[in-house]
């Protein structure tokens, strides 16, 4: 299990210390087994704009992300993860976004990563995605971009968050969160970069690499199961306009799918070979 203690608390700060101050701090614990709880419940007791919740045993990252949204009280929705930083305006920017734009449904600032001591080791520069008003073209735009997904932790609307298929059992899965986002409206980047990605050997990314484990991670009831992050983004890709009932953008993503499918054919067959290998090999 990852250790988040040398991070959380420079995290929690970078919150508690943002201009924008109506928020709340929701920090729900996967059954931590490091020294975040006192890191936390020290927090709360000096900041009543923290609420601490803890779970008694490891459902996996999924269910602690989802937790987290069923539990928001705000108009606007963040999800933050224990070892990156937030610029002081950062928030306070992307509450005038999404205040002056209705159809703005995302806005993220620009990212940069940081080391474990908090150092600037890479500017990733303006990565605007989903900015158009045709939601068949943004969903687009969010698909084929299948290298970085940190917009998902940008400023949502909570109302259109939930409707989403939220973070699945899956490695992946953020970018169907994304994809159903730029469905439901335009997306804002910042140009200043107040998002501080940490990068560290903690990062389940590179932490927690076999796809099989790295499935468990996300959902405990998985041990031992295959993972099959393509297929199962192409079938909710596919599934993105139905499920949302907006039904104007289903010739367009479904085409896009289709596109992406046919890109990938590759990847999707060597995951169903698999399944039916290790299937064959059962017998």
């Amino acid at each position: 299990m990852f250790n988040g203690e040398p991070f959380v608390a420079a995290a929690i700060e970078s919150i508690l210390q943002q201009t924008f101050t109506d928020l709340e701090l929701i920090v729900c614990d996967n059954a931590s087994t490091d020294g975040t709880p006192d890191i936390v419940r020290r927090y709360g007791e000096s900041d009543p704009r923290v609420r601490y919740l803890r779970a008694e045993v490891n459902a996996g990252a999924a269910a602690n992300y989802n937790w987290t949204v069923r539990e928001a009280r705000g108009e606007y929705f963040k999800w933050i993860a224990a070892d990156d930083l937030h610029g002081a305006t950062s928030i306070e920017q992307c509450v005038a976004v999404l205040d002056g734009a209705p159809d703005v449904v995302l806005a993220y600032p620009a990212t940069v990563d940081i080391d474990g001591e908090g150092t600037v080791v890479k500017d990733w520069g303006p990565m605007p995605r989903a900015t158009t008003g045709s939601p068949a073209a943004r969903f687009h735009d969010v698909l084929w971009n299948e290298k970085l997904a940190f917009p998902v932790f940008g400023l949502i609307r909570t109302d259109a968050l939930r409707r989403t298929s939220l973070i699945r059992g899956w490695s992946g899965s953020d970018y169907i969160v994304l994809s159903d986002l730029a469905v439901l409206g335009r997306f804002v980047e910042l140009p200043e970069p107040l998002f501080l990605h940490r990068e560290h050997d903690g990062r389940s990314t590179r932490s927690v690499k076999d796809l099989r484990a790295r499935a468990q991670w996300f959902d405990t009831r998985k041990s031992g199961r295959w993972s099959l992050p393509y297929v199962q983004r192409f079938g909710w890709s596919i599934s993105t306009a139905f499920r949302l009932r907006e039904w104007s953008a289903v010739p367009g993503t479904t085409w896009s799918t289709l596109r992406w499918g046919a890109k990938h054919w590759r990847y999707l067959g060597s995951e169903v070979r698999a399944v039916l290998l290790g299937l064959l090999r059962r017998r």
